[in-house]
């Protein structure tokens, strides 16, 4: 099932490795949400996969505290998600990345053997 606007895919799980079919699934997408196992995210650099991931975190932590206030969700328009997903592939150019050193070196204070 494709929600979000046509990048973020929803897979129920059917069995063997947890990234059995992960692949296949994304197709053009960039976020897999596979029930029971959690979330996957890609992009063309780790900045990329890391940024989509943090979003992802976000966005949903959002919603469950409206929902937690008793708002109702609602989806934003398709318009809007476009109008999103436009500025997401746009938003590298000039200071997009500048955020990308920061994370680093706070990964480094938390745990300095990914880079191994």
């Amino acid at each position: 099932r494709v929600v979000g606007g046509g990048r973020v895919f929803f897979k129920y799980h059917t069995g063997g490795a947890a990234g059995a079919g992960g692949g296949g699934a994304l197709g053009e997408g960039h976020t897999l949400l596979m029930r029971n196992h959690g979330p996957v995210t890609v992009g063309k650099t780790m900045r990329d996969a890391f940024v989509l991931m943090r979003d992802l975190e976000f966005a949903c932590k959002l919603q469950l505290q409206q929902q937690a206030a008793g708002s109702k969700f609602t989806m934003p328009s398709k318009e809007v998600l476009d109008q999103y997903a436009e500025q997401r592939r746009n938003h590298n150019a000039g200071r997009g990345s500048a955020d990308w050193p920061a994370w680093l070196r706070r990964l480094d204070r938390i745990d300095p053997s990914y880079a191994q």
